[in-house]
């Protein structure tokens, strides 16, 4: 959990998998801002060969259960 790949801080990493996942609350990822910094850290990421899934919060608080159903498809492989 959190820790730090080519150069940006992410919210959880499975490196065996090459695999990043970051959780998008809308008061911190609602902003052009935010949509720019965002589109260009997954950028990064995936020239380095990390695929990153994003979760909203509001995902993560009312349908857990497809977050995980769809981690586990994606650690499975």
């Amino acid at each position: 959990m959190n820790t730090f790949v080519a150069g940006h801080e992410v919210d959880l990493l499975w490196p065996e998998y090459r695999l990043a996942v970051e959780i998008d609350g809308y008061a911190f990822h609602s902003t052009r801002q935010a949509f720019e910094r965002d589109a260009a850290r997954d950028a990064d990421l995936d020239d380095v060969g990390i695929r990153v899934i994003r979760v909203t919060w509001r995902q993560l608080e009312h349908q857990p259960h497809r977050v995980v159903e769809r981690l586990s498809r994606r650690l499975s492989r």
